[in-house]
């Protein structure tokens, strides 16, 4: 027979930045609890759905457990059903909470009869008549105050009241950060129950800060439920999972001491493979960060402090409304438990930290504390709603940094105890936000992985459908080139809507290191495995023509195609294009171009140990490791080392393929990809990133249709476009030193500056010695030519104008690079530069009435080389040459 299930509770879906979503309820049953529940779900998908969302319900048992799940399909619409048996348990508070969706569904929950229940937004609300009206929210004894936003509806007769009917405020501030506005309770009574008077006409949305927002039908409901609070140790946390993290932190508290690790034994003389051992050494090997991070921590064991067990700095938010207010600020060590767990789980002769049980111990504390204060709905809350519209932002380094990779590394040394809540905890935040992206490509690629080391930890097969599913959309492009997310067909990850050599190297390490894990699995989809191996050949493949060697053996990358930050495509962290070398023979051409030390010293092999291009370069990392012990790094320091396994997964690999050739060795040869151009012809190499094809976006990369980058092997880069700060914004000019890359400018009447390096860049039809020509805008009133020819000895650009108004405001923007102790002048009579590195000189003449001169830049490497157009209006042409004789050199400035 059929249980009753007559108490029932219908919300609607109300989406957050971040894509939170969901609705609760808390009920309290006696043994064997409540044995069954229903889920109603009814959906509409949307026409233009990129990607279908991954749509939960499940029921926790009143230790915090998992005891219930089902997963709804995701892409059709319907009304669709969950029969949910639920294994007998104890007596006590139970918790169904369904996440996912789409804005405006409809979820009903029928749950046997109780008494004593609440229902609450996780995190919105969407009211229906079916909500207790009016609603009793408890306000817990550490609550400083709480606000209900409105997302919308009409707000008429909205107001808070006292348990006995009082007035605590009415009225709406219309200054919210979101929605139709938000009411206040400054000075609430504390461990009271208040009335939350909803009118009968509003059906919009509620949101709750400062209280947890669990609506009940009576104040005595309310009283019993807590709002799903459980208090460990003095301090308020959102459920009993989170009162088990913490009453385990707090009993560590006499037992936490020094790990004591001791070098005396390693001779690195005598190590058989020095140079994976080196990869625990170094400034970013774990080794070497420990007493950094022990010592930040060091600072956090007061059982009674919120930041117990996680290295926040000295008086970190004094006086400030912090998490146990439930106020949420900016997350602390995010990566730590995963940079000591990877010292510990290192099987290596030269590891002095492998198994000790003290680093465990310590990795877990920090664990541990984003488990105890995550919130009860399993969100890891980091922004306060007082102040903006997002309720989680770094989760997408938490999860994989703080939770899944350290508990993946040191799961067999965990004891049961903190087997069970590492894992309960990791697959709650798992599962609460299982499709969440993030805000760029990198964040998703992070979020992915986590799942993915979920599923190697546990075998919880559903974390790899979400990696699966993620992975797909990913790389698929889901969401369009008009977007944040996903690899773009030219191969670069979309951050801010286009590339970035720094994030794109985040991306990259994500989906190596996941390939490498994913494709030796039983388990995996062969159509994955391909689809993940043409993403990494596609992005090296774009990425390769941006690793440009200097005269010094250092690489450099032009900058101006970014569009987040000025970090390079050729820099060695996060190291995803060198930990492809044994299978992609671009991977390999890319360690090859590692420059190796003379007499084997550290040289950046102490920086990144990985870099070691010899067994005798490896044993002085590791000597040097060893001389400056645990503390090589300051306190206070991000964690450094969790890159450690998937480094000895990638370098352990047998090298299948050799390096490929690079576009900078290959001579005649040119180059036309989506929104690149490029050639190597007659000594000179170059790059024209001219756009991001398809996006319609106001972008905040600078491409106008000048040159990106010009190399030759002579000297190395010596024209180089780069962003003129970071983080990149759009028009972010300020004055003429920042123009740090190719262009056309002038100043107008009214004082500002005009240029042409964001603005839409078209391509002309070009024959002959041409080898492209690109058609841009400087204003309103100005049509621009870029038009690129082979010379015999080198390299033509005309540059020319249309215009209405007069061509003498016109001045055209070389960015000189003179780093490396470059020599640059201009001649006498300033119609030439002459640049000079090493052996080797370029000259760039050019056919303007009027001076060449060089100016400083926002940049301490780029120098700027300015020329005046023609007075008579005819095209500036440039010629650039590679010179094997140096005749007498006329001197009138040089570079610094």
């Amino acid at each position: 027979m059929k249980k009753d299930l007559s108490l029932r509770q219908t919300a609607k879906i109300v989406s957050q930045p971040g894509g939170v979503r969901g609705v609760g309820m808390l009920i309290e049953y006696p043994a064997p609890g409540p044995q069954t529940m229903e889920v109603r779900w009814s959906t509409s998908k949307p026409r233009n759905e990129t990607y279908p969302p991954i749509t939960l319900v499940r029921v926790f048992s009143p230790s915090g457990d998992l005891v219930a799940f089902h997963e709804f399909p995701g892409d059709e619409s319907g009304i669709f059903e969950a029969d949910l048996p639920i294994p007998e348990g104890s007596g006590g508070i139970w918790r169904i909470s369904f996440s996912g969706g789409r804005s405006g569904d409809l979820v009903e929950i029928c749950a046997p009869k109780s008494d004593t229940w609440g229902v609450r937004g996780e995190m919105g609300l969407g009211v229906t008549p079916e909500m207790p009206r009016p609603g009793y929210v408890w306000v817990p004894p550490s609550a400083e105050g709480f606000l209900v936003a409105l997302e919308s509806g009409s707000p008429r007769g909205f107001r808070i009241l006292t348990e006995a009917g009082e007035i605590l405020t009415e009225g709406i501030r219309e200054d919210s950060p979101r929605g139709i506005g938000r009411v206040e309770v400054d000075s609430p009574e504390l461990d009271s129950v208040v009335q939350v008077v909803v009118p009968e006409q509003f059906a919009g949305g509620l949101f709750f800060e400062g209280v947890p927002g669990l609506i009940c039908p009576t104040p005595e409901a309310a009283e019993r439920l807590k709002g799903g609070l459980v208090e460990s140790h003095g301090i308020w946390v959102g459920g009993p999972l989170q009162a088990r993290a913490r009453d385990w932190m707090v009993r560590q508290s006499g037992e936490i001491g020094n790990p004591n690790l001791d070098f005396s034994e390693i001779d690195p003389e005598a190590l058989e493979e020095p140079r994976w051992d080196a990869l625990a050494y170094g400034k970013y090997g774990p080794i070497n960060n420990l007493g950094g991070i022990l010592e930040a921590q060091n600072r956090n064991l007061d059982p009674s402090s919120p930041w117990y067990g996680i290295s926040a700095p000295d008086g970190y938010l004094e006086g400030e409304p912090t998490w146990q207010n439930f106020r949420y600020t900016k997350r602390l060590a995010w990566m730590d438990a995963s940079a000591i767990a990877s010292a510990v789980a290192f099987d290596s002769e030269g590891n002095p930290a492998y198994g000790n049980e003290e680093l465990i111990r310590r990795a877990t504390l920090f664990a541990f504390f984003h488990i105890a204060s995550m919130q009860g709905d399993d969100l890891l809350r980091d922004n306060d709603l007082y102040e903006t519209t997002h309720p989680i932002v770094l989760t997408f380094f938490i999860y994989p940094g703080a939770l899944s990779q350290a508990y993946w590394e040191l799961e067999p040394w965990l004891s049961p105890e903190v087997r069970s809540i590492w894992k309960q905890g990791m697959m709650a935040v798992g599962d609460k936000s299982a499709d969440f992206t993030g805000y760029m490509s990198n964040q998703w690629a992070h979020m992915m992985r986590g799942h993915l080391e979920v599923f190697l930890a546990t075998g919880e097969e559903r974390f790899l459908d979400y990696f699966e599913r993620m992975m797909t959309a990913y790389l698929e492009g889901a969401h369009g080139v008009n977007s944040n997310f996903g690899q773009h067909p030219a191969g670069y990850f979309l951050e801010n809507g286009g590339p970035d050599g720094n994030y794109d190297r985040l991306n990259t390490y994500c989906l190596v290191s996941s390939y490498w894990e994913y494709q030796e699995l039983p388990e995996a989809d062969p159509e994955i495995v391909d689809m993940m191996r043409e993403g990494i050949e596609k992005n090296l493949e774009f990425r390769k023509f941006f690793w440009l060697p200097q005269p010094s053996g250092r690489l450099h990358s032009p900058t101006s195609m970014n569009c987040r930050t000025q970090g390079p495509f050729a820099g060695n962290g996060y190291p995803g294009d060198m930990m492809s070398r044994s299978e992609f023979p671009l991977g390999a051409a890319r360690f090859d171009l590692v420059k190796g030390s003379e007499d084997d010293e550290p040289g950046e092999a102490w920086t990144f140990s990985y870099l070691a291009k010899s067994d005798g370069q490896a044993v002085n990392v590791i000597k040097e490791g060893i001389r400056r012990g645990i503390h090589a790094e300051a306190p206070g320091k991000s964690a450094r080392g969790l890159w450690l396994p998937y480094l000895a997964q990638a370098f352990s690999l047998p090298e299948k393929v050799g390096a490929a050739s690079l576009p900078f060795e290959e001579n005649d040869r040119v180059w036309d990809l989506p929104g690149l151009f490029a050639w190597n012809l007659n000594r000179i190499y170059g790059v024209v990133f001219y756009e991001v094809p398809g996006s319609t976006r106001d972008l905040g990369l600078l491409a106008g249709g000048g040159p990106t980058v010009l190399w030759s092997p002579e000297v190395g880069t010596f024209l180089a476009s780069m962003q003129p700060s970071s983080p990149v914004a759009n028009r972010a000019v300020k004055n003429a030193k920042d123009f740090t890359f190719s262009c056309v400018y002038r100043e107008t009447a009214t004082g500002s500056l005009a240029y042409n390096a964001q603005e839409p860049v078209g391509r002309a039809e070009t024959s002959g010695e041409n080898l492209t020509e690109f058609v841009s805008r400087l204003g309103e009133d100005t049509d621009l030519r870029w038009n690129y020819q082979e010379e015999p000895d080198g390299l033509r650009l005309g540059v020319s104008l249309e215009t209405k108004g007069s061509s003498d405001d016109n001045r055209l923007n070389l960015p000189i690079l003179v780093s490396e102790e470059a020599r640059v002048r201009i001649s006498e009579d300033r119609s030439s530069l002459s640049f000079h590195r090493g052996s080797g000189r370029v000259r760039i003449s050019w056919n303007s009435d009027q001076s060449g001169i060089l100016e400083t830049s926002a940049l301490k490497e780029i120098r700027r080389l300015v020329i005046p157009f023609p007075r008579d209006g005819e095209p500036l042409t440039l010629q650039f040459a590679v010179e094997d004789e140096w005749g007498d050199e006329p001197q009138s400035e040089a570079a610094p």
